[in-house]
């Protein structure tokens, strides 16, 4: 096992976190992600995290010996997931920019890593041929049409991951190649099943044994669910519950830019569907919304621009704090 540092101002991060690993507690300390609320502090079970170790590297038959790749800040589930997977794993790690394209450049041929959607599409057309056939792993963000397409095309090996700071990363996994409508499948020794809609998931090794958790799916099986959004952000349009993300899964094929779908306020229905747009207005939308296998009730109405989005310190959309600054904002008529 050999670590390699390709950016030697990651050497005092990574350092931390393998104290802390290495010392006699039996939990770790980690932030979630905060893209529904405030980040808050929850402590993860170091066996818990061998466990995960373990199920990702035999499920994806990653074996000793493997060159595997850190991209993502250990101050993250993911990025501490990669560490402990080679220490388990007994892996050659190279530790990698933080940035949307840590690969490039990158002469040595890696056989596995993990990046958010923005480096695996950024990273398109800028890594050798021999990464491209590396085992990918995508999450922790959401992903966009356009982005799944471009990364199945372009990634050999890539899968969509399901997960958060509460299991110690991922749950369930589906392949680029089956497409964008696939569904999520349980790694060994953990089922699903659902409360209100809302996944609920059971774990036979894990210490948490049973999670419910705020997303809300259609259940297929005990073994695979398709992801449809958060329950924290259901829109009520016309006695209609409805996600925002069904909505911005439809309209990402066709819209390129930034956007997120928001409710306002209607003095005739209570609410209904408005569209922000991160710096520029985005031209194609009224031919995009004519084209989308959605009702016209939930199609958005209303628009505003902002010159950038709220995210979190992971990158992820800070919906939350998007709605309310919507407010404050003035909407113009988008149809």
């Amino acid at each position: 096992m050999v670590w390699i540092y390709h950016d030697r101002s990651r050497e005092e991060e990574v350092n931390a976190f393998l104290k802390v690993w290495q010392n006699q507690e039996e939990c770790i300390h980690c932030f979630s992600s905060g893209s529904t609320g405030e980040p808050k502090s929850i402590a993860l079970h170091k066996e818990d995290m061998r466990i995960s170790a373990k199920k990702t590297l035999d499920t994806l038959g990653i074996k000793p010996g493997a060159h595997a790749g850190l991209a993502l800040s250990t101050e993250t589930i993911a990025g501490k997931m990669m560490v402990v997977r080679a220490l388990i794993g007994n892996l050659n790690l190279h530790i990698l920019p933080v940035n949307s394209e840590p690969l490039r450049g990158l002469a040595i041929e890696l056989d596995f890593l993990s990046l958010v959607p923005l480096q695996a599409y950024q990273s398109i057309g800028k890594v050798s041929i021999q990464n491209q056939q590396a085992t990918v792993l995508v999450g922790g963000a959401p992903i966009t049409h356009m982005q799944f397409n471009a990364i199945r095309d372009y990634w050999k090996k890539s899968f969509h991951t399901y997960g958060m700071t509460e299991t110690v990363s991922h749950v369930a996994l589906r392949s680029f190649s089956d497409g964008f409508d696939a569904p999520f499948c349980a790694l060994p020794g953990l089922e699903f099943s659902t409360n209100e809609d809302r996944l609920v998931i059971h774990s036979q090794d894990f210490s948490f044994k049973t999670i419910e958790t705020s997303d809300i799916v259609s259940l297929i099986d005990e073994k695979r669910f398709l992801f449809l959004g958060r329950a924290d952000f259901m829109m009520n349009i016309n006695g209609k519950k409805m996600n925002p993300e069904t909505i911005e899964t439809a309209l990402s094929e066709s819209v390129a830019i930034p956007f997120v779908v928001v409710p306002y306020e209607d003095d005739v229905f209570g609410q209904s569907v408005g569209i922000l747009f991160e710096a520029e207005y985005a031209i194609g939308i009224k031919d995009a919304l004519q084209h989308i296998a959605l009702p016209s009730s939930v199609h958005p109405r209303k628009f505003q621009v902002h010159p950038s989005f709220f995210r979190t310190k992971s990158g992820k959309l800070d919906r939350r704090r998007l709605w309310e600054a919507a407010k404050s904002h003035e909407w113009k008529p988008l149809l």
